[in-house]
């Protein structure tokens, strides 16, 4: 009996972890933060004042070009996380710019959470002189029992008056996984 047991055991205990190479919410957090500090540290504010005439710049939801399944709220997640930073948060103040969200997204927030967690001014101004989108791209390579990912994330922010690009950011990231791979 206790050979059939460890002859069960055995290949059970060796098997490796189940994985994926989906992103997960951590990386959309580090996606996000790390956006934010290159946004706040770009050439185009450097020149801004808290007297400059105010920037308005409309998020919109992020774009999936992979072949992951994202959700909407997962889309959203990078900008309303990256709009929260401190660096971001920091421009409000420091340059005079503001970040705002669709009316309808907005509203939608305002009915789910209510308007006393809102940020002030969040969503107030509706007349953008800017526009900041994100797009997200990913290469495969399977091999065998292995699978990795890379992710490619990039930001633009663009202003609406002349449609010329103002400033582009990227962030990339890997994930590997081995054995029985799930996505």
């Amino acid at each position: 009996m206790a050979t059939i047991v460890l002859a069960v055991m055995v290949p059970c205990g060796c098997a490796a972890p189940q994985r994926s190479t989906r992103l997960t919410v951590d990386d959309l957090g580090a996606i996000s933060e790390d956006i934010a500090e290159q946004l706040a540290a770009a050439e185009v504010f450097a020149a801004r004042s808290p007297d400059s005439p105010m920037w308005v710049i409309a998020l919109r939801k992020v774009e999936n070009l992979t072949s992951d399944v994202m959700s909407e709220a997962e889309r959203w997640y990078i900008m309303e996380r990256m709009r929260a930073r401190t660096p971001t948060a920091a421009l409000w103040r420091q340059r005079n710019v503001r970040f705002v969200v669709p009316e309808e997204k907005a509203r939608a927030v305002r009915e789910r959470f209510g308007e006393q967690l809102e940020a002030p001014g969040y969503g107030d101004e509706r007349a953008p002189t800017h526009v900041m989108e994100g797009a997200f791209r990913s290469v495969t390579r399977a091999v065998s029992k292995g699978r990795t990912e890379l992710y490619f994330f990039e930001a633009s922010l663009t202003e609406l008056a002349s449609g010329e690009p103002v400033w582009s950011g990227t962030f990339e990231y890997k994930r590997e996984a081995r054995g029985h791979v799930w996505d």
